[in-house]
C-alpha cells in the first residue's frame, strides 16, 4: 500500500510514526520515573527506620551501662520514637510480638490493645502481616489501606517493619502511596509540556519539507501529464510541453526536482523524434497482425479438416463394421454344420480374413492417435515364423489367380519374439497387398532377418521383395505420406487408399524402427520395415496340441462342464441370452439381478467365475466387485466384466476395482468363450462334455417353411440384423422371437422414462436406463437401437448440454419407436396365436 501513497502522504504519515515512536518512547520514561520516585520513598522509609532503630539502641545501651533501669528506658525511648516525624506526616508505631498496640503517636486510646484481628477493605489483616515480616526480618514491605490525617478516606499504603529483640518490640513505619502520585503528576505536566513543544516543532519542520518538495513535484506532474491528453501527431504541441518543462527545471528550488524536470523535458523531445517512427511501426505491426490471423484461420481450418477426417473414419469404420459382424456371425453358425474338409478350410480363410479385416479397420482408425501421441502397443508373445505363415495365408489366394511364386525366409530369427503381432501383420499385409497388386509375373519374396541385437532385443528387417513395375527415384518420398500415391494414374488403375504405408512408417517408429523402400523402375521393388522385439529366451508358446483343432467352445464343453458361473444382470433378456450361451457349453449358472444379491450369492455359495454387468440398479458392479474381493473366499475368484460400455477409460475402471477381465457387449459368443476358457479351472475331458461339444456342433434343428417364412417377416423390422441377433441364440428363430417380444414388452417406454430422470436432473438415473437398453439392443442385433441409444449415453458421459441432449434423446425415441411398431407387426400372428 505505501509504495502507491504520495509523498505530502508519506510525510503525514512519518509525523503520525514519529508522534507514536516519540509518545511511546517518553510514556516508558514515566513508568521509570514513577517507579523510582516510589523506590526514593521506600528508601526514606528505611532510613527513617534506621534511625528510630538508634534511639532504641541508644536506650538499650544506658540500661546495660545501669544509668537507666528498663522500664524507665522503655518510656523515654517510647515517647522519643513517637514524636519523630519525616517528609510531613510520616510517624512510627510500636508493636510487640502478640499483636498488641505499644504505642500509637496520634491516638492513644489505640495503646494496650489487641490488634491482631483488624483489617483493611481487602482483608489484609495488617498488624499481623507487619510482626511477621518483622520476624521474617527481609525489609518486606506490607500493602493495605488507612486514611491519612485528616481524611476518613482510605487510601494505600506501603508499611515496613523491624523487629527490636533485646525488648520485643516491632517498630512499624510507612508511606501513602498517593503521595508519590502527587508528585508523579508535577513532573509528568512538564513531561507533557515537553512532548506538545517536540511536537509543534516536528509538524512545522515536516511541513515546511513537504511543501518544499510535493508542491513543485505536483506541480511538474500536472505538466507531465497534459502530454497524455495531447495530439501527438502535431509536433508544434510536444515542443510547448517540452518548453514549458524546461522552464519548470529552471525555476525549480530543489536541484533533484530541477534534475527530474530536465529529464522529462528531454523525454518530451524524444516523443518528438519517435512519433515520426511511429507510423512505420504501425503499419508494421498491423501487417504482422494481419498474417498471425490468416495463420491462425489456417490452422483453425486444418483442425476442422482433421476433425472431419477422424469423424469420416469412425462413420466408415461403422459402415464397414455392420456387414463384416454378420460375415462373422453367419460364418460361425455355418461352421457349427455338418461340413466336409473344403468347406471348413474356406470358411476359416473366410474367418481369417474377416477377422484380420476388423483388425485393419481398427488400425486404420488407430491413424488419428498416431498423429495424436495417443496409441499404445499392445506386446505379447508371438512366434515370427507363424506372423510370415499367417501373413502369407491373407495374400495367397491373390498370388495363386495371378499365377505368382511366393516364399517365405526366416534368418537368424528366435523362435519367439515380443512384440505388438498385430500391427507386424497389418504392416507386412500391407507391403504384401501392393506387392500383388502390382506385379503381374515373376514373384514374391517375404522376409525376415536380424539387423542387430543385444542381450535382450533384437533389431528385425521385414521385407517384401517383388518384381513389379517398380518406382522412380523422384517418387519414392511421398510413398509414405498419408493420402499419398505415385501418380493418378496408377491410383484409377490399381485403386487404393493411400494409408497404408503411411500406417507402416508411423508402426515402425513407434516400435523402435524406420520403413522405407529400394526400388529399380521395371524391376520391382523390396519395401522395408524394422523393429525393435524383445528376446523370449526359454519361452514356449501354448500350441494347444491335444485340442488344436478344437473351438474354444467345444473346449469349454470337455474341461469346464462342472464349473459354477454366477451371472449378475438385471435386464431379463440379456439373462436369458447369456444363460443360453453358458447352456450351450455345458455351464450351469446362478442369476442375481444386482449387485446387492450377487454379494448375498457369493456368501452362501462357491462359484468358479462370476460374469458382472457394470451398471445395475441398488449396488453397481464395480461396487459390487470391491466389497467381493474384500470376503477371504472371494479373493481370487475370476470376475468378467460384461457390459456395453467398452471404451479404455471403462475398462481400466473396472480392473481398478478388482475385476479380472473385459467382455464387450453386444457378446460375440466366440470372444466370450474364449474369456471363459482362459479364466474357468479346467479338469480331463468328461464325456458328457464330448456329447455337449457333438449337439452343439450339430446346431439347431433344419430350417423348415414356417422358419422360412418367419425370417421374411423378421427382415422387415427396420434397424434389426437378423444374422446378428440369431448369433447369441445358436440359431434358433423362436429364441429370437421370444427375445424380440420380450424386448417390445419392457422397453417400449424407456424414452419416457430417460425424459423424466434428464428433466428431474439425474442424469445418472437416466444413464441407467440407456445404458441398459443399448446393451440389449447391440445383444438382439437392434442396430439402429444400439447406436442411437449408444449417441445418447457418450451425450450424458460427457455432460452434454440440454440441446445435445434433446436431439439426442429424439433421435434415440425415434429409432426405439420404429423398431418396437415393426417388431409388433412382424409378429402380429405369433402374437395373436
Amino acid at each position: 500500500m505505501i509504495p502507491h501513497l504520495s509523498i505530502r502522504s508519506r510525510l503525514v504519515l512519518l509525523i503520525v510514526l514519529a508522534w507514536v515512536i516519540l509518545s511511546s518512547v517518553i510514556g516508558y520514561a514515566l513508568v521509570l520515573e514513577k517507579r523510582e520516585l516510589l523506590q526514593q520513598k521506600q528508601e526514606r522509609t528505611n532510613n527513617a527506620l534506621e534511625l528510630g532503630f538508634s534511639v532504641l539502641d541508644y536506650y538499650q545501651s544506658q540500661v546495660e551501662a545501669g544509668a537507666l533501669s528498663r522500664r524507665d528506658a522503655e518510656a523515654t525511648a517510647a515517647a522519643a520514637v513517637s514524636r519523630m516525624r519525616y517528609d510531613g506526616l510520616n510517624y512510627f508505631s510500636i508493636y510487640d510480638l502478640n499483636y498488641h498496640m505499644l504505642r500509637h503517636p496520634i491516638k492513644p486510646v489505640m495503646n494496650g490493645g489487641d490488634f491482631s484481628s483488624l483489617t483493611d477493605a481487602n482483608g489484609v489483616r495488617i498488624v499481623f502481616e507487619l510482626v511477621e515480616a518483622a520476624k521474617r526480618d527481609k525489609g518486606e514491605f506490607v500493602y493495605y489501606l488507612w486514611p491519612k490525617p485528616g481524611n476518613a478516606k482510605p487510601v494505600k499504603k506501603a508499611a515496613t517493619s523491624r523487629l527490636f529483640a533485646p525488648w520485643g518490640w516491632v517498630l512499624q513505619t510507612g508511606i501513602y502511596i498517593d503521595d508519590v502520585d502527587i508528585e508523579f503528576r508535577s513532573k509528568l505536566l512538564t513531561y507533557l509540556g515537553l512532548i506538545a513543544a517536540a511536537m509543534l516543532l516536528l509538524v512545522l519542520l515536516l511541513w515546511h519539507i513537504a511543501n518544499g518538495i510535493s508542491k513543485p513535484l505536483h506541480d511538474l506532474q500536472e505538466s507531465v501529464g497534459r502530454i497524455a491528453g495531447l495530439d501527438l501527431s502535431d509536433p508544434d504541441v510536444l515542443h510547448a510541453v517540452a518548453e514549458k518543462l524546461s522552464a519548470s527545471a529552471r525555476d525549480g528550488n530543489c536541484p533533484e526536482i530541477k534534475h527530474l524536470a530536465h529529464a522529462y523535458a528531454l523525454l518530451a523531445g524524444r516523443l518528438v523524434d519517435a512519433n515520426d517512427n511511429l507510423g512505420d511501426v504501425n503499419r508494421k505491426l498491423t501487417a504482422e497482425l494481419n498474417d498471425r490471423h490468416r495463420a491462425e484461420a489456417e490452422r483453425d481450418d486444418a483442425e476442422q479438416a482433421n476433425q472431419s477426417k477422424s469423424a469420416f473414419l469412425a462413420n466408415m469404420s461403422h459402415e464397414i463394421r455392420t456387414p463384416l459382424n454378420a460375415i462373422i456371425g453367419l460364418t460361425h453358425l455355418l461352421r457349427r454344420n455338418q461340413l466336409d474338409d473344403q468347406q471348413r478350410e474356406r470358411l476359416g480363410k473366410i474367418d481369417a480374413a474377416a477377422t484380420h479385416l476388423l483388425a485393419v479397420i481398427d488400425n486404420i482408425l488407430d491413424l488419428s492417435k498416431i498423429e495424436a501421441g495417443k496409441l499404445e502397443l499392445e506386446l505379447a508373445d508371438f512366434s515370427p515364423a507363424a506372423l510370415l505363415d499367417e501373413a502369407r495365408s491373407l495374400v495367397q489366394d491373390r498370388v495363386a489367380a495371378k499365377g505368382l511364386d511366393f516364399r517365405t525366409e526366416i534368418r537368424g530369427l528366435p523362435t519367439v519374439l515380443h512384440g505388438d503381432v498385430t500391427r507386424l501383420r497389418q504392416a507386412l499385409v500391407n507391403y504384401l497387398g501392393n506387392a500383388v497388386k502390382f506385379t503381374e509375373k515373376g514373384g514374391i519374396i517375404l522376409r525376415a532377418s536380424v539387423v542387430d541385437e543385444d542381450a535382450h532385443h533384437v533389431q528385425v528387417r521385414f521385407a517384401v521383395q517383388d518384381t513389379g513395375i517398380g518406382i522412380a527415384a523422384e517418387k519414392v518420398p511421398m510413398l509414405f505420406q498419408v493420402f499419398e500415391q505415385v501418380d493418378t494414374s496408377i491410383t484409377r488403375k490399381f485403386g487404393g487408399s493411400g494409408l497404408g504405408l503411411a500406417i507402416n512408417r508411423r508402426f515402425a517408429q513407434l516400435m523402435g524402427g524406420e520403413a522405407g523402400v529400394d526400388s529399380t523402375p521395371g524391376q520391382g521393388s523390396t519395401f522395408w520395415l524394422t523393429a525393435k522385439l524383445g528376446k523370449r529366451p526359454g519361452v514356449v508358446l501354448d500350441t494347444g496340441k491335444q485340442d488344436a483343432d478344437l473351438k474354444a467352445e467345444q473346449r469349454l464343453g470337455r474341461h469346464c462342464a462342472d464349473a459354477r458361473v454366477l451371472l449378475v444382470e438385471d435386464n431379463p433378456i440379456n439373462q436369458e441370452v447369456a444363460l443360453e450361451l453358458l447352456a450351450r457349453v455345458g455351464l450351469s449358472a446362478d442369476v442375481a439381478q444386482n449387485g446387492e444379491q450377487a454379494l448375498g450369492k457369493v456368501r452362501e455359495s462357491t462359484f468358479d467365475l462370476i460374469l458382472m454387468d457394470v451398471q445395475m440398479p441398488v449396488m453397481d458392479g464395480l461396487e459390487a466387485t470391491r466389497r467381493i474381493r474384500q470376503l477371504p473366499a472371494c479373493a481370487h475368484v475370476p470376475i468378467l466384466a460384461m457390459t456395453a460400455n467398452a471404451f479404455r477409460e471403462d475398462k481400466v475402471a473396472c480392473l481398478a476395482a478388482g475385476m479380472t477381465d473385459f467382455v464387450a457387449k453386444p457378446v460375440d459368443p466366440t470372444v466370450l468363450y474364449s474369456t471363459l476358457l482362459r479364466w474357468l479351472p479346467q479338469h480331463k475331458p468328461a464325456p458328457g462334455g464330448a456329447l455337449i461339444s457333438a449337439r452343439n456342433e450339430a446346431g439347431g434343428t433344419p430350417a423348415g417353411h414356417g422358419d422360412s417364412e418367419l425370417r421374411q417377416r423378421l427382415r422387415t423390422i427396420a434397424g434389426l440384423n437378423l444374422e446378428r441377433g440369431l448369433l447369441c441364440t445358436a440359431g434358433k428363430l423362436p429364441k429370437l422371437v421370444r427375445y424380440l417380444q420380450m424386448f417390445a414388452e419392457t422397453h417400449a417406454q424407456d424414452a419416457d422414462r430417460v425424459q423424466y430422470y434428464l428433466t428431474a436432473h439425474d442424469p445418472e438415473q437416466a444413464r441407467r436406463w440407456v445404458h441398459a437398453l443399448k446393451g440389449v439392443a447391440g445383444n438382439l442385433g437392434a442396430e439402429s437401437v444400439h447406436a442411437a441409444s449408444q449417441a445418447l449415453d457418450m451425450a450424458i458421459r460427457r455432460g452434454a448440454g440440454a440441446d445435445e441432449l434433446a436431439r439426442n434423446l429424439g433421435a434415440m425415441a425415434e429409432e426405439l419407436g420404429v423398431f418396437v411398431a415393426g417388431i409388433r407387426s412382424a409378429l402380429a400372428l405369433d402374437c395373436s396365436a
